[in-house]
Order: structure tokens, then C-alpha cells, then sequence
């Protein structure tokens, strides 16, 4: 995004802060907004179905693994958001996160002022996408 496309974003966004231990989005619920680290990590936790079940993010839980890592300047959520399908993960904050939030109100009207950064979210899912098929094939 140029300077100008990457104002007219941060200024829809909120700046949020989460704490250690805090889940930024629950996998399984409605996709209704878009997050852009600033500072900060947080990991996606997916349910493998393999453990006992419950909450995705829940200490110990034995069936959760780790699906990513988010650093500053990473962004998550858009899949829900575009797809409107429910989350496919859980992210918990690592650390103290700050991070941009976009709802999806202000994404449906940027995509007709912005309209870039659909195509860059859509080459960020892209790239984490060949991450977990690589991740997958390792795995197996």
C-alpha cells in the first residue's frame, strides 16, 4: 500500500491493546473484524481434534496446536471477513499486542477507496497459505 492508501486505512482502524494470555479472536465465531499487529506477538491455535475437546485457546489443552506466529506489521482475520465464514483459529497475545482493528463496516467501504488492499490481503493469504502446505507436508 502507498503512504496515501496506508493513511486512509489507519484512519478506520481502533488501536487496541491486549494483555499476555488474552484471545484476540475465537476460533469458531463470527468473522467481524481485521487485525494488524503494531507491537507485540500472538499465535494462532487451531483444534486438531485428536485431544478432549474445548476451547482453542484453553491452557493445556491437549488438542490445540500452534498454526502460526504473528510478529509486527503480520495482519489476521481477513478470512472470516471476506469469506464470511466462522474463524478458523484461535490467536491469544504472547505478549502485550497493540494492534490496528478494522471492522468489517469500514472494510466493505474501503474496498471502494482503497481499492489495493483487497489484492494485498488476498497476496498475504496466498503467501501463509504455501507456509501451511509446507508446515503440512513436513508434518506428515
Amino acid at each position: 500500500l502507498d503512504e496515501r492508501e496506508r493513511d486512509t486505512l489507519a484512519a478506520r482502524c481502533a488501536r487496541v491493546t491486549f494483555q499476555p494470555g488474552a484471545k484476540i479472536m475465537r476460533q469458531g465465531d463470527e468473522g467481524d473484524k481485521f487485525y494488524i499487529l503494531l507491537k507485540g506477538s500472538a499465535v494462532a491455535l487451531k483444534r486438531d481434534g485428536k485431544g478432549s475437546g474445548g476451547d482453542a485457546a484453553g491452557g493445556g489443552d491437549r488438542d490445540n496446536r500452534v498454526y502460526r506466529s504473528y510478529g509486527p506489521g503480520a495482519h489476521f482475520g481477513e478470512l472470516a471477513l471476506l469469506t464470511n465464514k466462522p474463524r478458523s483459529a484461535t490467536v491469544v497475545a504472547q505478549e502485550k499486542v497493540v494492534a490496528l482493528v478494522l471492522d468489517k463496516n469500514a472494510l466493505v467501504e474501503l474496498r471502494s477507496t482503497v481499492p489495493s488492499l483487497e489484492d494485498h490481503i488476498v497476496r498475504g493469504m496466498r503467501h501463509y497459505d504455501h507456509i501451511e502446505m509446507f508446515t503440512s507436508m513436513a508434518m506428515a
